[in-house]
């Protein structure tokens, strides 16, 4: 339930105080520097464990392994910055810095890992969530990109995500590629059909 992507912030924070009464802070600072934390349960039950307590302009290195790893992955996958952002967020990887996700937030980080962009690359054709891009539909169902658009026109593929200036992004279930599937093989008979009579 802590990890499904329907939970919200808000409820995520009910179940925790289901579960905790109180939780304290104490500082330590001999012989390190470290804070105390007593959690208090509902039962009753006392747990205490200590982290390290980091100085000042070091909670960049704080950035797990998991979270420089979904990042690398992500941008490796042609994902843009702030889809970056919402996918670690669906993810529930805190941020190092206990920033809010961001696209920024997200670029500094990849910096760090010296992934840079060059020059404006190509949308990746799917993301890791199964959405397709304009290409993306093209290429699945082996029409040009026209055609895509004429559809899209005609009512006949509704974006899942973006529109008004903003990369689109089409959800191609099984209903979907039932209605599609005629209109492709129209359109593929078509073309075939130009070819033939232009040699």
């Amino acid at each position: 339930m802590w990890n499904a992507a329907t939970t919200t912030h808000a409820e995520r924070k009910n179940l925790l105080r289901m579960l905790i009464r109180e939780v304290s802070l104490s500082p330590v600072d001999v012989p390190t520097k470290l804070t105390k934390v007593r959690v208090l349960w509902q039962t009753g039950e006392l747990t205490e464990l200590t982290v390290a307590r980091l100085g000042r302009g070091s909670g960049w290195h704080r950035s797990s392994v998991e979270v420089e790893r979904a990042i690398a992955e992500l941008f490796s996958a042609g994902l843009s910055d702030e889809e970056i952002a919402t996918e670690v967020k669906r993810r529930g990887l805190l941020h190092p810095r206990r920033r809010h996700w961001g696209a920024y937030s997200v670029k500094c980080l990849r910096w760090r890992q010296s992934l840079r962009r060059i020059g404006r690359k190509p949308s990746a054709e799917q993301r890791l969530d199964g959405l397709f891009s304009l290409r993306g539909v093209a290429t699945k169902l082996g029409v040009p990109l026209r055609a895509v658009r004429y559809w899209i026109e005609e009512g006949l593929l509704t974006a899942a995500e973006g529109g008004r200036g903003r990369e689109c992004w089409f959800l191609l279930d099984a209903p979907t590629l039932e209605r599609l599937k005629p209109a492709a093989a129209k359109t593929t008979a078509r073309i075939s059909r130009l070819t033939s009579s232009h040699p």
